[in-house]
């Protein structure tokens, strides 16, 4: 996981070279924003998918995030689903728009970094995905998560909704 001087971050391997780093928002922990940024580019990071809402970013002061993750030569993919929810239909019609540009981050090896507020609920949902495009089964998928981040799918509409997708 991390120390003190790291913002927090758990990864999943996957079938290709990349990883998923599951991860709190940036910038919320013990870590500044641009340090935990620097962190995750460092490790790997090719493209933050950030679930989070504009509301959530304003109310953190992050609306710099998706500035400074490009300047750090990541891709910035916004998935805004709202706290204790899923993915609405206008999130779902952008993820099938970059789900193919996100698996060929993870095919040439970067990672990508998936975050909500505490790196759990909603980042759970968008990795489940990713394995499941990736080929991993349903139970392995939602096992592989649920080891690093415990608190995810313990919502009923978030467990029918990784259910729905198979």
């Amino acid at each position: 996981m991390s120390s003190a001087n790291t913002h927090p971050v758990w990864y999943l391997n996957t079938p290709k070279p990349g990883r998923l780093a599951l991860t709190p928002c940036p910038g919320t922990k013990t870590v500044s924003l641009v340090d935990s940024l620097k962190q995750l580019s460092n490790n790997g990071a090719g493209a933050v998918i950030s679930l989070t809402t504009a509301a959530e970013l304003a109310e953190k002061n992050l609306t710099q995030l998706p500035e400074l993750v490009t300047a750090l030569g990541m891709r910035w993919l916004h998935l805004p689903v709202h706290e204790d929810e899923v993915p609405d239909l206008v999130c779902e019609d952008k993820w099938q728009a970059n789900q193919v540009a996100m698996l060929t981050q993870l095919a040439h090896g970067k990672d990508v970094v998936i975050h909500c507020i505490t790196g759990s609920g909603r980042t759970g949902l968008i990795a489940y995905r990713l394995l499941r495009a990736l080929g991993v089964e349903p139970q392995q998928a939602r096992e592989q998560i649920k080891a690093v981040r415990p608190n995810a799918f313990t919502l009923p509409e978030q467990d029918d909704y990784i259910k729905r997708l198979g």
